[in-house]
């Protein structure tokens, strides 16, 4: 063997927001990486003229249009979005504001225009009396009158927010006020009513140029260190290490499914509470703290995992997200948090949690973490989780020794791996294949090899390289390449970010392994963690 052989496991799932994706469409040249990003609302509310002194934003939903059912009569959307990171060099190229009709009180198509808000303005005291003023027109469209998203084009707002003019929000009028329009959800919608996340949101699609180069060109280099807080360091465990991953997650009373029973494939919770427990000096694994918890290890019970730290590590609380308890955690009561975050693929809730270590502000970019799902995620950016949206901090408080709490230094071998656009320039078309005709090649079960997410950031991941002695050439693609090229085997890869990573293997006398994969974010669903949170319900129409 040229190298251990990784056996592929998944793991647990649980912006401003920010959803990634990448148009490459060949391998064997660097083209022009297109990408789209979505901010979320921080505000909305609406105006009512039927009831003209009351607030109605905290709402879960917004009235645009005459309604009479509820005798609002004239009504009026307003929404400030944050706007979502773009990666560095990115243009914009379009913005859509997006919102959701769930009951059309219409009875024809209607038209609305977007205004911009020029004086500031709450939603929780905004009424039709004291409205924000608005400046001009920024977009206009006709709402047809079914349910479903809906969308405006507000590019040139968005520009200008980007490039620094205040952004303030936007208002939407119906161009004819006392015709019935319809009725939007709202920020607070909750999951049950919004399960495929139909929240407010801004839709900046943007690309960045084709790098000048086309050809050996090396990974860039790797970004600026941000300075840790006076804290001792935090040890790294990823959860796929050989040494545990196969390891037992217990559950209690059949509350994790079966796929949920390994550490590798559902104990991102557990190996950052090791990771936790570690830096407050408990002598623990993620195995051997899978074995004290025993069936309160899937979900992760918090209060039974500090109990397994030997006295070292308290339980603290768990608190819903925001970015001043972030920073307060990690700058004042200097202690790292074990963040909790959740998105939908295809209506499916995904979840993942990891480790916050250091960073402050609002952007993503600006925060250290380790992600137990790659094999090294250690020291990566919060803002490889584009698109997730942050839902829980928990916390954990204990005495600390900095002079043996320096984690193990881990090395960073994404240097070392060539771009696979760039390995093999060759014009020979037998080394290039479609990626449905690498998919369909017949194996022959002689040679064998596997791919795994070795760390990744917001736009590239490096990815780790196992197979038979036998093996001399590679397949390496994702789902969004249409070709694979032919190449010598390498330990590393470096590619643009995708969502699933393929590989096929051959040898010298074209014998072809059977297909091999990975997923840049762990694709497992197990249940919310066990911990009580009482939340008080408020029904408004």
């Amino acid at each position: 063997m040229k190298t251990k052989v990784l056996l592929m496991v998944t793991c647990c799932l649980f912006f401003s927001l920010v959803l990634v994706h990448w148009g490459v469409t060949n391998a064997a040249t660097p083209l022009e990486i297109t990408g789209t990003a979505y901010g979320d609302a921080n505000q909305d509310a609406y105006a009512q003229s039927g009831f003209p002194n009351s607030a109605a934003g905290g709402t879960r939903n917004m009235y645009l249009g005459y309604d009479t059912l509820y005798n609002k009569y004239r009504t009026r959307m307003y929404i400030k979005y944050n706007l979502p990171s773009l990666p560095s060099g990115a243009q914009i190229d379009s913005a859509y504001l997006e919102v959701y009709q769930y009951v059309i009180e219409c009875s024809s198509n209607y038209g609305v225009t977007v205004y911009e808000i020029t004086s500031d303005w709450n939603e929780l005291s905004l009424t039709w009396n004291n409205q924000p003023s608005k400046g001009a027109s920024v977009g206009s469209t006709t709402i047809t009158c079914n349910n479903g998203w809906k969308s405006i084009d507000i590019t040139n707002m968005v520009r200008n927010w980007y490039q620094g003019t205040s952004n303030r929000g936007v208002t939407i009028w119906a161009n004819n006020e006392n015709a019935p329009g319809g009725i939007y959800w709202a920020k607070e919608c909750s999951t049950s009513q919004c399960p495929g996340q139909e929240h407010p949101r801004l839709m900046v699609n943007y690309s960045i140029p084709a790098p000048p180069t086309p050809t050996n060109t090396p990974p860039p280099p790797p970004p600026t260190p941000i300075p840790p807080p006076p804290v001792c360091s935090v040890p790294y465990f990823s959860q796929r290490d050989p040494q545990w991953r196969n390891h037992p997650l217990r559950t209690r009373n059949g509350a994790c499914s079966i796929s949920c029973n390994t550490i590798g494939a559902c104990g991102c919770t557990l190996t950052s509470g090791a990771m936790i427990f570690k830096h407050f000096e408990a002598n623990l694994t993620p195995a051997s703290l899978s074995d004290c918890m025993g069936t309160s290890a899937c979900p992760f019970y918090w209060d039974v995992g500090a109990s397994c730290s030997q006295g070292q590590a308290q339980f603290v609380a768990k608190y819903g997200f925001s970015w001043s308890r972030l920073q307060t955690e990690l700058n004042q009561n200097h202690r790292p948090v074990i963040l909790g975050m959740h998105r939908y693929v295809n209506g499916v809730l995904n979840t993942h949690w990891i480790v916050v270590i250091s960073g402050s502000g609002t952007n993503p970019a600006n925060y250290i973490i380790h992600d137990p799902w790659p094999i090294n995620g250690a020291n990566m950016r919060l803002n490889s989780y584009s698109g997730w949206y942050f839902d829980w901090i928990s916390v954990y408080a204990g005495d600390t020794a900095c002079e043996h709490l320096v984690g193990e230094t881990i090395e960073n071998k994404a240097n070392e791996a060539a771009p696979v656009s760039t390995i093999n320039t060759t014009t020979d078309t037998q080394h290039v294949l479609k990626t449905t005709e690498a998919i369909s090649l017949p194996a022959s079960g002689t040679v064998t090899g596997n791919v795994e997410l070795y760390r990744m950031t917001a736009v590239t991941m490096t990815l780790q390289i196992a197979t038979s002695a036998n093996a001399t050439e590679m397949l390496i693609w994702t789902d969004n390449m249409s070709e694979a090229v032919w190449q010598p085997v390498v330990e590393f890869v470096y590619l643009p970010v995708g969502e699933t990573i393929y590989a096929r293997f051959r040898d010298a006398a074209n014998n072809i392994s059977d297909l091999a994969s990975d997923t840049r974010y762990p694709p497992s669903n197990p249940p919310l963690e066990a911990h009580k949170v009482y939340l008080p319900v408020v029904l408004r129409p």
